[in-house]
């Protein structure tokens, strides 16, 4: 499992969309760095981005007719979010890397830019801090004692992580900003509530 290069600052990024189909194009994105630090951005659709619900719509409030007075050139919001999410300095984290990537790699496209970068899912990245409670064990483990001490850790991983979630699960908004605030807030917990335990060093990231 690779170590995340320490020159990397990691992002929580999230999307809001025309729709849940192929045709489907970004409205808006945000990103929350690692100190909580955020931007966001409408974006006013590119030439043939013509996919739209309803439905969607009435779910994150965002206008069609908004994205055309209000919304930024697809082009300069392409370029922002290239310069400040580029992969080589750059772990971007989501908690829907599927739909998040595929609509990053349209808005990135759009604008010539690449390389795209690879979506971490926010829960592993948890998992990973959670994994450094489990330093100093022997694994795999060697005596009946190191599996019991194991067994502890990951439970206590566990319920670190599920409260953090359900802390901040009232935050979620369907608006890009607040969203990715909300994945920033669950990690900022989680790596806290591990340091409390008395662990020190950053835990790999899962490769």
């Amino acid at each position: 499992m690779p170590e995340r290069n320490r020159c990397q600052v990691i992002h929580f990024i999230d999307f809001e969309a025309s729709s849940l189909h192929k045709d489907s194009f970004p409205i808006e994105v945000a990103w929350v760095d690692q100190d909580g630090n955020g931007e966001s951005h409408l974006i006013r659709p590119a030439p043939g981005w013509s996919g739209w619900s309803a439905e969607s719509e009435r779910i994150h409030g965002i206008p069609r007719a908004l994205l055309d007075a209000e919304g930024e050139d697809h082009i300069a919001v392409a370029r922002r979010a290239h310069e400040v999410l580029h992969p080589d300095r750059t772990v971007v984290c989501s908690d829907n890397t599927t739909w998040d990537g595929f609509w990053l790699e349209m808005l990135l496209s759009a604008a010539g830019c690449w390389p795209v970068p690879r979506l971490l899912d926010a829960v592993k990245l948890n998992i990973s801090e959670c994994a450094a409670l489990e330093a100093g064990i022997a694994v795999p483990p060697q005596t009946a004692g190191d599996h019991r001490r194991l067994r502890i850790a990951r439970d206590r991983g566990c319920e670190i992580m599920c409260n953090a979630e359900n802390a901040h699960e009232h935050e979620h908004t369907h608006r890009a900003l607040s969203d990715a605030t909300m994945l920033w807030r669950v990690w900022r917990d989680v790596r806290d509530a591990v340091a409390r335990e008395g662990v020190s060093g950053a835990a790999p990231l899962p490769g």
